[in-house]
């Protein structure tokens, strides 16, 4: 409080001047009170909190992003539970390095099948649990183990005009809870798939969550666990065969005796190398409340979800099947970084660890162990019948967020429609007080409340900062597209210092021009009104499109609102506009004093009084303006020279141009004790509690109390850690996806949006933030610009994926081998072929995988059946129908349990396929089958394949193998033709040196054909994948040894080489 003051003597000048002295007399200096300021709102505090908020927010989300946690228990721990993480490591050393790489199509396949039936039994022995035809029963603990050797499938895929056939080779375990046997009660599934790419030795993809699954079995055949601990529900463990063709595995699952027993999930997958397993994906809120209540380091963001609901996410796992064929529910558990090693050589042990096989096994075993000990009949249902969509996300790898999407949707719905009338309402109690200087340019007795100023701050602000990263990105795409690929964070920094320096020098532009107390709140403004459009869409999509990842718009949404609305409270401690307290708090000033205000004018265009009194206040007493000029006279009137005065010397009113004015920030703050702008001399002592050049007025908002910093908390910390946890997952999700085809300009439209939203809650501050922060981002700036525009973009810890496949047509010994990626650097790799020196290598677009380039050659032959020639690698016959439209096509490869059969110009509407089927002399044909007409082409193969006799004139007549003793399982009644006919038939055979026999029909709908539309023609083609051998696949060999070490090879499809005959009937 000040002291109080005799009336003046003086008539009161026409207009009161909205000033709040730092002494309560003019004329007595002694008499002053400092006004108090417990945090101050200015450059110097505003850059400490924000340092200290973004590097310790950033610095915990990139641990959190890259370290996996190290709290692998005890080997006292581990030996109570019947678990060993060592046991585990070795598990995988053994299935990675024993036998390389194992796909489907491999012998290496089979030896980590045999290996597994080995450990599983191990297992159950270990836990002195007995044996007895195939079913394990000790003293409490009954378990089964089926080897499925019977389950076949054939369905459509999505792939267009695609079916397949398949014979499964699943391994399941089944471990009896305490209610087993309850109609009403079904198991749990835990899920993964033993077989890996024909490329990658598959440690995390899937080989992780394959030992963790024997661990799994370990804990829950624990016959030392206590009755009431034990689970309840029935488990079942099931490693599966043939993931990474179509999900094959799990589809034989599902036509199984056994996949209709279980009811919830729990699926285990990779599409990367180490760090932490992530939830990928969720059926409900209720299944994802196991995840929650019980894992201990949660990991994910329904973002993935959402990723995966719209298409966004190509690649696919076995929960497809799980919930699209058997309805089930439950979650999807999977490694996600980094890609450039999904699928690769370096999906190996070496570039994973025992911290990231803990994350997923300990996770499982919490989640799994929640789920087997519930026996709430609801998961009995769908989950499109029982379920509720939810949200999710982790706070640091610590808790997890869990709740309905609906609830979203409510909450979102309510905010809409009752902040704006908090809003609102609060700026009708201001404008009834006369206190909202908010959109206000009043004028009193000739003097304007400037409210308006720092209104077009954040528009300008946000759209140049937003306009330049855009080009920025525009511009990465035009001169080096790839760059992203290995240098995700350097593109990021790049993004984010730029986006800050341009935000930062509008915003310093907009105070130097016309600064104002008001730009926080304006900015405030805009952004509430911005992010309430946001929220409406983002309404829609949660109630219309089902839509989560939505959930940081409501987070920003209330930060905004909260700090908006608090920046309008402060207008309630303002004086009315147009009344001032006579005594005490308020003052008037006399016509001299009031003639020199600074609300007359502004930086650039200050009232003429103002220089006046300036002018005089450094101009020593009885000094003449006019004075004839002397050699001490400056070149520049008023400037720093001219002035005797101590009090004055070397300072200005205001800086002249906007640099000085930058510079000069920091030194004139108005800190708690010396709260004055030191630029304005003697005058500073009507402005006390001002900050700078905003309104005289802003010196009575509580801004010093520390608001500002309420509305920091509320629109800042908690924002960015959602948006920085959504930023990262988008960034490693986004990066790499450009050597998959991908739109590059989305790539980094969308890390530039990420980058953007992580740096938008600080705009309102920005104006306040120091100017040495800015030079070193501008450093930054132009650093990590000109290192984007000129680094080559991959490195040893960054290959780039290219795609390899060899085609041999075996009618005529011609082979190509063929590089599919982005063609610059494709032509780079094959540079470094010996084979490809001197010979024509054509480029040109992939019809598979659009966006890439498809590099071919003649290329070195490959040797994949030892010992035959390539005429008897595969053979065929195709022989007609009596029913007009169709045919029989019979297929059979050495060394090989892939083939296809593709259909050119028009695709089948009926087929039937017969696995299993023998060479002549295997066994003798006791059937044979007859074609109405002589044969369109001869039989191919060798001298062991299928013999058939050609007469002129006469049939053709084959010999078939009888059929199987036991009746396969699992041919489905819904139709295995894709809508609109098949194309293309992918056949699977579970056992070597083994055929196909494939009925067709085409145009049955047709009452009549006509001449020509009886015929069908196409290709015949076999598959070969396992390249552990040298030598077998030379072509593979040579890539595999010369590639860059920027560069490493994968597969493009089933077959790393394919070899084919053409057929027509």
């Amino acid at each position: 409080m000040g002291l109080a003051c005799p009336e003046p003597q003086s008539p009161p000048p026409p207009s009161p001047v909205l000033a709040k002295p730092r002494q309560s007399c003019a004329t007595d200096p002694a008499s002053v009170t400092m006004r108090s300021s417990i945090i101050p709102f200015t450059p110097v505090t505003t850059t400490l909190l924000a340092l200290a908020t973004y590097i310790t927010i950033t610095t915990l989300l990139l641990v959190v992003h890259f370290i996996p946690p190290r709290n692998i228990p005890s080997d006292t721990h581990q030996s109570e539970a019947k678990i060993s993480v060592i046991d585990a490591w070795h598990d995988l050393q053994h299935i990675t390095g024993d036998w390389g790489y194992h796909p489907y199509n491999s012998h290496a396949n089979d030896r980590v099948k045999e290996y597994l039936v080995r450990r599983v039994n191990e297992i159950i022995e270990a836990n002195r649990v007995g044996t007895e035809n195939g079913t394990f029963e000790g003293v409490a603990v009954e378990t089964e183990v089926i080897d499925d050797l019977q389950s076949n499938v054939t369905f459509a895929q999505e792939v267009k005009g695609g079916s397949t056939y398949f014979e499964g080779t699943n391994l399941l375990v089944i471990v009896r809870g305490t209610e087993t046997g309850r109609d009403d009660l079904g198991a749990v599934l835990v899920n993964a798939h033993y077989d890996s790419v024909s490329t990658g030795y598959g440690a995390t993809d899937d080989g992780t969550a394959v030992v963790s699954v024997l661990q799994l079995i370990s804990y829950f055949t624990n016959p030392t666990t206590p009755l009431e601990k034990r689970p309840k529900r029935d488990i079942m463990f099931l490693l599966n065969n043939g993931e990474e063709d179509y999900l094959n595995g799990a589809r034989a699952f599902a036509v199984s005796p056994w996949g209709k027993i279980p009811k919830l999930f729990y699926n285990l997958e990779g599409a990367g190398a180490g760090g932490r397993s992530t939830l990928f994906r969720s059926t409900d809120t209720e299944v994802t409340a196991f995840y929650q209540k019980n894992v201990k380091r949660p990991f994910g963001l329904s973002v993935s979800a959402d990723g995966f609901k719209k298409g966004l996410i190509r690649s696919q796992t076995d929960y497809k099947v799980f919930t699209e064929d058997l309805g089930m529910r439950g979650l999807d558990v999977a490694f996600w970084k980094p890609r450039s090693r999904y699928h690769t050589e370096d999906d190996d042990v070496k570039h994973t660890s025992r911290e990231s096989l803990w994350h997923m096994l300990g996770g499982a075993i919490q989640a799994v162990e929640g789920m087997a000990s519930n026996t709430a009949t609801e998961f009995e249902q769908g989950f499109e019948v029982g379920g509720t969509d939810s949200v999710w996300f982790d706070l640091f790898g610590r808790a997890f967020v869990l709740f309905k999407l609906h609830t979203l949707f409510a909450i979102s719905v309510s905010l809409l429609v009752a902040t704006p009338l908090i809003i609102f309402g609060t700026m009708y109690l201001l404008h009834r007080e006369n206190k909202l200087y908010m959109f206000s340019n009043s004028t009193y007795n000739g003097k304007s409340t400037n409210g308006w100023k720092g209104f077009f701050v954040y528009p300008a602000a946000f759209i140049l900062s937003t306009s330049s990263v855009v080009t920025t990105a525009y511009l990465f795409v035009k001169v080096n597209p790839m760059v992203v690929y290995g240098n995700l964070y350097v593109v990021i920094t790049c993004f984010l210092s730029e986006w800050f320096i341009v935000a930062w020098v509008v915003c310093k532009i907009g105070q130097w021009w016309r600064a104002s107390a008001l730009t926080r709140g304006y900015t405030f403004g805009w952004m509430w009104l911005g992010w309430w459009g946001i929220l409406a869409y983002f309404a829609y999509l949660e109630d219309r499109k089902g839509v989560s990842s939505g959930y940081f718009v409501l987070f920003y949404y209330c930060g905004v609102f909260l700090a908006y609305w608090i920046g309008l409270l402060e207008q309630f401690a303002l004086p009315a506009k147009d009344v001032l307290s006579p005594t005490g708090t308020y003052r008037t000033l006399s016509p001299s004093e009031h003639s020199s205000g600074y609300n007359e004018g502004s930086r650039l265009f200050p009232a003429a009084s103002t220089y006046e009194s300036e002018r005089r206040a450094s101009t020593t007493p009885g000094e003449d303006d006019s004075a004839p000029p002397s050699e001490n006279t400056p070149l520049i009137a008023n400037s720093r020279r001219s002035s005797n005065n101590s009090s004055t010397r070397g300072r200005r009113p205001w800086p002249r141009t906007f640099r000085r004015y930058v510079d000069h920030d920091e030194d004139s703050d108005n800190a708690a004790g010396n709260d004055s702008d030191s630029s304005e001399g003697e005058t500073a002592v009507k402005r006390s509690g001002v900050y700078k050049y905003e309104q005289r007025w802003s010196r009575d908002m509580p801004t010093g109390w520390g608001t500002w910093v309420v509305q920091w908390l509320v629109s800042v910390p908690v924002q960015i850690v959602v948006a920085g946890e959504i930023g990262l997952l988008l960034g490693e999700a986004l990066g790499m996806t450009g050597a998959d085809g991908s739109d590059i300009l989305t790539v980094y439209l969308g890390i530039a949006f990420c980058s953007i939203l992580y740096l938008l809650p600080l705009l309102p501050f920005l104006h306040r933030i120091t100017h040495h922060l800015a030079y070193l981002t501008i450093f930054l700036f132009f650093t990590t610009l000109i290192y984007n525009l000129t680094a080559f973009p991959f490195t040893p810890s960054a290959r780039l994926k290219i795609y390899f496949q060899q085609s041999y047509d075996l009618s005529t010994g011609e082979n190509l081998v063929s590089l599919v990626g982005v063609e610059e650097y494709v032509r780079l790799v094959i540079e470094e072929l010996p084979s490809a020196y001197g010979m024509e290598v054509k480029c040109g677009e992939d019809w598979a995988r659009r966006g890439l380039y498809r590099c071919s050659w003649k290329g070195l032959p490959p040797q994949v059946v030892k010992e035959k020639a390539y005429g008897e690698w595969v053979g065929y016959r195709v022989s007609r129908t009596e029913k007009m439209g169709g045919a029989r096509i019979e297929v059979f490869g050495r060394e090989t349990r892939n083939c296809k059969v593709l259909f050119e110009g028009k695709g089948v509407d009926g087929l039937k396929v017969e696995g299993g089927l023998r060479r002549d002399g295997e066994e003798k044909p006791t059937q044979s089958v007859s074609t109405a007409a002589p044969m369109a082409t001869g039989v191919r193969g060798g001298e062991e394949g299928w013999k058939a006799q050609e007469k002129e004139g006469e049939d053709a007549v084959i010999g078939l193998p009888p059929p199987p003793p036991k009746k396969r399982i699992g041919f489905q009644d819904r139709s295995p033709v894709y809508p609109g006919g098949t194309t293309e038939l992918r056949l699977w055979n579970r056992e070597w040196e083994r055929g196909w026999g494939v009925d067709v029909t085409w145009n049955t709908t047709r009452p009549a054909l006509e001449e020509g539309e009886d015929e069908i023609k196409g290709k015949v083609v076999c598959m070969w994948a396992d390249v552990n051998e040298r030598g077998l696949v030379p072509a593979w060999d040579e890539v595999l040894a010369f590639v860059p070490a920027w560069a490493v090879p994968s597969k493009l499809a089933d077959g790393l080489v394919e070899g084919w005959w053409r057929f027509q009937v």
